[in-house]
C-alpha cells in the first residue's frame, strides 16, 4: 500500500494524533492546576477532562476501526481490532452526572472561569 496515495488513511491517523494531543493536554493541565490548588477545588476540572477522555476514546476507536477496515481483512483485521479495542479502553465513568455537575457549576458561575 502507498500511503500518500490513501488520504482517508491519513486523515483518520492525523484525527487519531489532534485527539490524543488534546486528552494529553488537557490531563497534564489538570495535573498542574490539581498540584497548585488541590483536588477538591479542581473537581469540575476533573469532570470536565474525564468527560473528554471518555469520548476521545470512542472517537479515536472510531478512527482506528474506519482506517483499519480500509486496508485489512481476515485474521489481520481481527488482532488489529483487538489491539485497538485494548488502547481505546477506558474506565467506566458516569459521564451524565459529571456532566450535570459541571453545567451546574457553569450556571452558578454565570460562565466557564479558570
Amino acid at each position: 500500500m502507498s500511503l500518500n496515495k490513501e488520504q482517508e488513511i491519513l486523515m483518520n491517523i492525523a484525527d487519531m494524533s489532534i485527539i490524543t494531543y488534546h486528552a494529553e493536554s488537557a490531563l497534564l493541565r489538570l495535573e498542574k492546576l490539581t498540584a497548585m490548588k488541590g483536588e477538591a477545588a479542581t473537581s469540575i476540572q476533573a469532570d470536565i477532562v474525564r468527560t473528554y477522555i471518555y469520548d476521545a476514546a470512542d472517537a479515536i476507536n472510531k478512527a482506528g476501526k474506519d482506517a483499519l477496515n480500509s486496508f485489512a481483512e481476515g485474521d489481520e483485521l481481527r488482532m488489529m481490532n483487538i489491539g485497538l479495542k485494548r488502547f481505546t479502553k477506558v474506565d467506566s465513568f458516569n459521564s451524565k452526572e459529571a456532566r450535570r455537575r459541571i453545567c451546574a457549576q457553569l450556571v452558578a458561575d454565570d460562565g466557564y472561569k479558570l
